[in-house]
């Protein structure tokens, strides 16, 4: 056997799209193995590491996470935040993709609950709502 004769009659023989095809598998393969599937829980906390065994406890802790190609799943409960996620997915193949995990029920409101009602007079009651400090904006010396 001549040493040429090993580069034409291995495994894949004298087809080249075989290959081909082979490396094409193995680096989607490769890829899939790359992405990871983020779990939150209204019951999480953020310094966990987001599996399903330790959640996270935001979807906010979650998005800052994330990689293209990743999943959130997002657990059952009342999830009460702005969710801005600091990057998307880089193609339609790897979106960041959120999800309500299957057979479960999902709320995200940005609806914070009011609670201290105090009645004034007749059907009048007020209470007082705390602005949140990411909703202050300081603007500064022209």
């Amino acid at each position: 056997m001549v040493a040429d004769d090993v580069t034409t009659s291995g495994f894949y023989g004298n087809d080249p799209m075989k290959y081909i095809h082979a490396i094409l598998v193995l680096s989607l393969l490769s890829s899939a193995a790359l992405a990871a599937e983020i779990h939150v829980s209204v019951n999480g906390n953020n310094d966990n590491d987001g599996s399903i065994n330790k959640p996270l406890k935001t979807i906010s802790a979650a998005a800052g996470m994330a990689k293209p190609g990743d999943v959130i799943t997002v657990h059952a409960g009342v999830y009460r935040e702005t969710v801005a996620p600091p990057r998307g997915g880089t193609s339609a193949e790897k979106p960041i993709v959120y999800q309500a995990a299957p057979g479960e029920k999902v709320e995200i409101k940005g609806s914070e609950v009011v609670k201290n009602w105090a009645k004034v007079q007749g059907d009048v009651w007020k209470a007082t709502v705390p602005i949140p400090s990411s909703a202050v904006s300081i603007p500064t010396a022209i």
